[in-house]
């Protein structure tokens, strides 16, 4: 049956496949609020097959703040490196750099929970959202931003460093 399935999706056009990931979105968006909360991943998926990138990059920050905060790191990082990689797809602006900015610092904590403080994740995922908090005139989320960079810099006995951030 799956084999069955998967040939018959493959055959649809993509821009059919596109249109009924799009009408399954929505549906699941206007009459499912149970899966808001519930599976926001679900919804991710769709939004994400249908090239609707602010939906889905939204969809997937909500899984994996819901993963994170079950303790599913390995389903936290994976939802929110989608979440980043939908915000890539945006045009410039306060959408995209805001989005990116709240998965990259999501990101930088499930990093921290799944590998530890001192993983090369963690400052990868953290320095990229202090470059947007800069980029953006230093939001209020600059503090959990620097916070994750000190407690980096810390555990990594880069002292002088993290001072410096801490004092930031």
């Amino acid at each position: 049956h799956a084999l069955i399935q998967d040939s018959a999706y493959k055959s649809l056009l993509r821009s059919s496949r596109r249109q009924y990931h799009q009408a399954i979105a929505d549906s699941f968006e206007s009459s499912r609020p149970e899966l808001h909360d519930a599976h926001p991943e679900l919804i991710a998926h769709h939004f994400t097959e249908a090239g609707s990138s602010l939906q889905a990059m939204t969809y997937w920050q909500k899984a994996g703040q819901l993963a994170l905060e079950k303790s599913a790191m390995p389903e936290a990082i994976s939802h929110l490196i989608k979440a980043v990689e939908e915000s890539s797809k945006l045009p410039d602006g306060p959408d995209r750099m805001g989005g990116e900015l709240m998965a990259q610092t999501y990101l930088g904590l499930a990093n921290m929970q799944s590998w530890g403080y001192g993983h090369p994740d963690v400052e990868k995922a953290f320095s990229r959202a202090r470059d947007l908090c800069k980029l953006m005139g230093d939001p209020p989320q600059i503090f959990p931003v620097l916070h994750g960079l000190v407690k980096f810099r810390l555990v990594r006995g880069e002292y002088q460093y993290g001072l410096e951030l801490a004092r930031q």
